[in-house]
């Protein structure tokens, strides 16, 4: 049951992010950088299994993945606040499935722009984005 609501969550969480994108996808969306996110998310040792891209202030964010079971994994996700760089650390570890759920609450101060999150996973890296608009 535990599982079920955990998916849930991410897909009410991902949902307004799913709908930004399609609107904006024939506009201002960076092509380049979608293609980036594309190619790290290859990657053989993590795999995104969700996210939401596009996180308005005062929103919840959301990064689903799978790594090798048991993993301990470390997630550094940067942001600014009136120009000054930040970055929040969460040290996470993979359950028995392999899956990891890491939400956060992006600031109402928070500068809006795009911003990386770096997963490290053992022995594995990935760098991906998401805009704050």
């Amino acid at each position: 049951m535990k599982r079920i609501l955990s998916y849930l969550l991410a897909i009410m969480l991902l949902l307004p992010g799913f709908i930004n994108y399609k609107v904006l996808k024939g506009g201002s969306i960076d092509v380049a950088n979608r293609q980036i996110n594309l190619q790290a998310q290859t990657d053989g040792g993590i795999e995104i299994v969700a996210r939401r891209p596009y996180i308005r202030r005062g929103e919840i964010g959301l990064l689903a993945i799978k790594a090798t079971h048991g993993s301990n994994c470390r997630i550094i996700a940067s942001y600014k606040i009136n120009g000054r760089d930040y970055s929040s650390v969460r040290n996470l570890v993979a359950g028995k499935d392999g899956n990891l759920l890491c939400t956060w609450k992006v600031d109402e101060k928070t500068d809006t722009g795009t911003y990386n999150i770096e997963i490290t996973c053992g022995a594995s890296r990935l760098v991906t984005t998401y805009s704050v608009q």
